[in-house]
């Protein structure tokens, strides 16, 4: 008989992606902080154009 039940080791990683982007935002914050570019990458495009402008 098979089982159907995920082993915790084998389980697929969920989403782990905003917090890897606050990492990308942060260090992009850092070195290009007058362009702007964290702020895209954050979802705040219109606080992006303003800081690029």
């Amino acid at each position: 008989m098979e089982n159907s039940k995920t082993e915790h080791w084998n389980a697929p990683q969920q989403n782990f992606q905003p917090e890897n982007k606050k990492v990308v935002a942060g260090v992009l914050a850092i070195l290009l902080g007058s362009l702007g570019i964290h702020k895209f990458i954050l979802g705040y495009t219109t606080e992006g154009i303003i800081q690029l402008c």
